[in-house]
């Protein structure tokens, strides 16, 4: 396809010009803005994370976001993507970006006559989950999006991007893998923004040192509140110049100081590290029972949330996470009466006071507060 000055183009065609060169699929941001209502009416401000102040689930509300003509673009956008699946005999994907209520949330994925988006980000442990959170406020948010999506649909889990800050800074160190567990563990993709591979942290920043337009238009007075620099700070790879992001000795925006000891190259080395965790992590996603077995989730008590993956022939994994501050003993046998007398630690979180390979009782299992562990059934990979 040549592009003519005076040529007009269809954004089908813009799709067919980048998979005509071996693209694999598309992500396409901030979708619910695509239509507008023609006639401009009001609707509540936004915050930082793009929800509605007031009653954000009351569609009539919403103005200038997910209208029926942003769906049947999004319908025309995938025929066009399974052109392609249909020619070559290769899936390509797309990814729908939107911060919305469940029910328009799942509208992208269209219907079997008319396929949407093979997923919309899963935005909701972002929207609704935060250190203050229980087990059952986990429970209901991965509920409503494991309950609602359509038939035959894949799923996926966000709880970090680029405009929100760190899952490090907002949790707390303590429980990142715990965060990354639910991420790579629960049914569907699992979506990780750089850096929460390593617990990577939100850096401070002045106002002289705010670039993010979003923080400057709020003012000196509310740049924190607003900018997103401090969650896109440069990668830290080692803890030479710049974090190894650059050999400058400054960058566009500052790297954090913690890079000295927080880096990719440190938790490498390092006997046990987050960057290790997410490597066993990702390790178990290899697994038939992770890619395909069955959902149970349990809440323990206030703050122990647990879920399982099953799979008739295959290992089972238990996932338990502790959200609080207090140790705890959880007997598993309660929720999963299939298990047997003995369990493996197949990951543990830093700190969690675990190793793996150990053997233990299910009825007896020790979660020291704001850790996690996933155990298993079978053999170590």
């Amino acid at each position: 396809m040549i592009f003519e000055p005076d040529a007009i183009f269809l954004p089908q065609d813009v799709m067919r010009y980048w998979l005509n060169l071996g693209v694999d699929g598309f992500r396409v941001d901030s979708i619910p803005h695509l239509f507008e209502d023609t006639r401009f009416l009001d609707e509540p401000r936004t915050n930082k994370t793009g929800t509605q102040e007031g009653d954000y689930d009351s569609v009539e509300h919403i103005y200038t976001q997910n209208l029926l003509e942003t769906y049947d673009m999004v319908y025309q956008f995938r025929a066009v993507v399974d052109e392609y699946k249909d020619r070559y005999g290769v899936n390509r994907v797309m990814m729908t970006e939107a911060y919305a209520n469940t029910e328009q949330m799942m509208a992208y994925y269209g219907t079997d006559d008319k396929p949407g988006a093979h997923f919309t980000f899963n935005f909701m442990p972002i929207m609704y989950l935060s250190n203050s959170s229980t087990a059952q406020d986990f429970s209901d948010v991965i509920h409503d999006w494991v309950d609602n999506v359509p038939e035959g649909r894949w799923g996926n889990w966000v709880f970090g991007n680029h405009d929100q800050h760190r899952v490090a800074s907002r949790y707390g160190l303590d429980l990142a893998d715990a965060i990354n567990m639910l991420v790579t563990l629960l049914p569907g993709t699992a979506i990780s923004y750089m850096g929460e591979e390593i617990a990577m942290e939100d850096t401070p920043l002045t106002w002289e040192q705010t670039v993010d337009p979003q923080g400057l238009n709020a003012g000196q007075e509310h740049y924190v509140e607003f900018s997103r620099d401090p969650e896109r700070t440069p990668y830290q790879w080692d803890n030479t110049t710049s974090a190894g992001f650059s050999t400058n000795a400054t960058t566009w925006l500052p790297v954090n100081p913690n890079y000295l000891e927080l880096n990719l190259e440190a938790e490498i080395i390092a006997e046990t590290s987050h960057f290790k965790v997410y490597q066993q992590l990702s390790g178990l996603r290899r697994t038939k029972t992770i890619q395909l077995g069955s959902l149970n989730t349990q809440v323990v008590s206030e703050w122990i949330f647990t879920f399982s993956r099953e799979l008739e022939g295959e290992d089972t994994y238990v996932v338990l996470v502790n959200l609080g501050e207090e140790d705890a003993t959880v007997d598993l046998t309660k929720f999963y009466s299939d298990l047997p007398e003995t369990v493996i630690v197949a990951v543990e979180s830093v700190n969690s006071g675990h190793a793996r390979g150990h053997e233990h009782s299910p009825q007896s299992l020790v979660l020291k507060g704001k850790q996690s562990l996933v155990i298993t059934t079978g053999e170590l990979l």
